[in-house]
């Protein structure tokens, strides 16, 4: 253990004077305002957001989904708790797997190809993950932290604009792929819902009211785990009983750097995204960032690049060693690295931070949705074996009980020993590490204040085209010849959804990435 829970539970069994939440729905947010009005801490206030995403930000998480919390307390140095989707398959023959794909095409962003189905469903990690964080670090019951998304289940939640546009191009491809899955995913005409339709959800109400007098065994030891295993091996997927039983969260040591007067704490291997963050930020150390003048904006897509490109390579070469990762942000290596370049969808995120000094960023994912829902349970299915980005061994490649790759990089930055305290993370998939650099930047080489730093058009590169919002120019000339430079004509969900929140000596203060429906509050107790 990284570090002793007696000596936790001392620190943070206090009740907080102002909670600051910022996250990727105002119902999320209000849901995590409620529970920190009734005394709760920055935890307990994030895992009730965290639950409520599930109905307000349908489909960019679920209980059948992953996803990792970056927790920290006073005096401490922060933990990351590890709930992403595991490989299934315990027990089976290896002629199983690689079986039943169903690939799709999606026109987002710049398009995207991936795999759906019952054979695209890992081990899911969401709820054990939270019920583990709110149990270690929360003041209050999972009972009471779950009322506000019981009741929003229930009554119905509007759908936003962000679910309404994804729906809009992927319900038809994706989401209605089981008879349940359409009933809960379309109106009562059968229809794709728009903008504003009332979206209730009385069986996953039901799920988490026994998750609230049972715990989350429910889930993966009882009469739900059979449920589950039983219906997506029906369907050909490869989720066992035993692959439910032996799922467990991990406790990692953060990946570190030290940015400015910042120590950055965030996602580490087997996670791409923290490597591909602290590898940008490394690079751009050597940068003397000023601005986003052409030149500038050029640079920083060639980094982007190299990040990305880079921490695959070790996948292609077939390294299945998840500790050479580190090499990848080895001073010497990416001084090396950069020589050339300088003098070197579906997520969704909370981030929670309160005047005790208790920081909690937590992103999750579904990835793009399997089109798989659990009859009776309000359960959608992420398809994290059906992202390519996620599977670079291969579909099917890992052996039962790895955990997959991942993007999601919930962040903290401490400063001047505790006294300054960033808390942030993003949804996005690849764009998730250099939209929460970018922000970095602004925050501390322009020291822009929250909402300014998320305000300002991004840079990304994908597939062999350098991505840019509004308002930012590129200088060409410094671009290989064959990328393609590709202009947003407006900010775009493409570019993330960041959500930040910033405990400043006794000051707090929160802000949410424009880009997405979300909301930021700050509580007073």
């Amino acid at each position: 253990m990284i570090a002793k829970r007696e000596d936790v539970l001392k620190m943070h069994k206090k009740k907080p004077g102002k909670v600051a939440i910022a996250s990727c729905t105002p119902y999320a947010t209000d849901a995590a305002a409620e529970i920190a009005s009734m005394g709760g801490n920055a935890f307990d206030a994030a895992i009730a957001g965290a639950f409520d995403l599930m109905v307000s930000n349908i489909l960019m998480c679920s209980i059948g989904g992953g996803g990792f919390a970056t927790v920290k307390v006073p005096g401490k140095e922060p933990v990351v708790f590890d709930f992403f989707d595991a490989m299934p398959g315990i027990g089976l023959d290896k002629g199983e797997f690689g079986k039943n794909i169903r690939r799709v095409r999606v026109p987002y962003g710049i398009g995207i190809d991936v795999m759906t189905g019952f054979s695209s469903v890992g081990v899911p990690g969401t709820s054990k993950g939270l019920e583990l964080v709110a149990k270690n670090f929360g003041n209050l019951r999972m009972k009471d932290i779950l009322a506000p998304a019981i009741s929003h289940a229930r009554q119905g939640i509007p759908l936003n604009a962000t679910i309404a546009y994804w729906l809009s191009i992927s319900a038809e491809r994706i989401h209605w792929f089981t008879e349940y899955s359409k009933t809960l995913l379309s109106t009562s005409e059968g229809k794709v819902p728009e903008k504003g339709c009332l979206m209730k959800n009385h069986d996953l109400a039901n799920t988490f009211e026994l998750i609230a007098e049972e715990g989350t065994d429910i889930i993966y030891k009882g009469e739900i785990a059979r449920q589950m295993s039983e219906f997506i091996r029906e369907g050909g997927g490869l989720v066992t009983i035993d692959d439910l039983k032996n799922y467990q969260v991990i406790e990692r040591k953060p990946l570190g750097i030290k940015y400015k007067k910042y120590s950055i704490y965030t996602n580490p291997p087997p996670s791409a995204g923290g490597i591909a963050l602290i590898q940008m930020l490394k690079a751009i150390s050597n940068l003397d960032f000023k601005g986003y003048d052409p030149n500038t904006v050029s640079k920083l897509g060639r980094i982007i690049y190299t990040a990305l490109n880079d921490r695959y390579s070790l996948f292609r070469q077939g390294n299945r060693n998840f500790d050479d990762m580190y090499k990848l942000v080895e001073d010497d290596y990416v001084q090396q690295k950069y020589s050339n370049i300088v003098p070197c969808p579906n997520t969704t995120q909370i981030s929670c931070s309160d005047d005790l000094g208790n920081a909690c960023s937590i992103t999750m994912s579904m990835g793009y949705g399997s089109g798989v829902a659990l009859p009776g349970t309000g359960i959608c299915f992420g398809n994290t074996l059906g992202e390519l980005e996620l599977n670079p061994f291969g579909f099917h490649a890992l052996d039962p009980g790895m955990r997959l790759v991942s993007g999601m990089s919930p962040t903290i930055a401490v400063k001047d020993k505790d006294n300054d305290i960033l808390t942030i993370g993003s949804p996005g998939a690849s764009r998730i590490s250099s939209a929460i650099m970018q922000t970095i930047l602004n925050i501390t080489d322009l020291n822009q204040n929250l909402c300014e730093a998320l305000k300002m058009p991004r840079v990304h590169w994908e597939d062999g085209k350098l991505v840019v919002e509004s308002k930012m120019e590129v200088d060409e000339s410094q671009l290989p010849e064959d990328w393609e430079v590709v202009k947003f004509d407006d900010i775009d969900m493409y570019f993330g959804g960041v959500q930040c929140v910033r405990l400043n000596k006794d000051k707090l203060t929160a802000c949410s990435d424009p880009r997405r429906c979300g909301k930021s509050r700050i509580v007073e107790l």
